[in-house]
């Protein structure tokens, strides 16, 4: 306990500086404190520090673009266990239509990192389509810049369409810019950027594995 609190208290404090410093002259030398810090964390306590770091710097990448849209409601949903079956492409939560649940709802981790979003609906469950199945395609934008690309979903999530001019580089947040879709929710970030003219692309990079949800919230508003 002793440990997380260490750890915890070092995010709050780096965080404390990204936001006096402007954040962008930070960014690496968090990344490195904060992987140094969870080395001895174990699995679990990884991705949940991990997911809560990443949620924290969403929200601030969303107040620097000006995105300080107002608290929205949400139901907190479990995840089943679809073990030892491997589905990458949907999830199945313990929330259906008695909890207000509907069709194109999105679904995050904590507020601010996407998982997908809701594709069926029953009374006391629903099923949800991740970002990384392969049919799920939308427009995103991309870093500090709020740069337009296009993200498709599958095995080998990509980001395409990027403006060569555009300033976007490796380890930029990838944020959800569909009209139909809570602005600002992060997808992942920049990886593999590959140079073209007129137009650029990359990989997206993951922030966390499905298998290892177990709690999940449903934007319903």
């Amino acid at each position: 306990m002793r440990k997380n609190n260490h750890v915890l208290l070092f995010v709050a404090l780096l965080l404390g500086t990204y936001l006096v410093f402007g954040g962008e002259n930070v960014l690496s030398f968090r990344h490195r404190i904060f992987s140094s810090a969870l080395g001895s964390t174990s699995g679990s306590e990884l991705d949940d520090l991990k997911n809560h770091n990443l949620e924290l710097e969403a929200q601030l990448l969303n107040l620097k673009i000006g995105n300080e849209e107002g608290e929205s409601r949400k139901v907190t949903a479990k995840v089943y266990s679809l073990y030892p079956f491997s589905n990458r492409s949907e999830i199945v939560i313990n929330k259906g239509s008695a909890a207000g649940i509907k069709e194109g709802m999105a679904v995050a981790i904590e507020n601010k990192v996407m998982v997908g979003k809701v594709r069926l609906v029953y009374q006391n469950s629903s099923v949800v389509q991740t970002i990384f199945d392969k049919d799920f395609k939308t427009p995103v934008r991309v870093g500090l810049s709020e740069t337009d690309a296009f993200y498709d979903g599958g095995l080998t999530a990509k980001l395409s369409l990027i403006d060569a001019k555009s300033p976007v580089k490796e380890e930029d947040l990838v944020l959800s810019a569909d009209k139909n879709l809570p602005y600002g929710l992060a997808l992942g970030r920049v990886a593999d950027l590959t140079a073209g003219s007129p137009l650029k692309e990359a990989r997206l990079r993951p922030t966390y594995e499905l298998k290892n949800l177990r709690n999940v919230v449903v934007i319903v508003d």
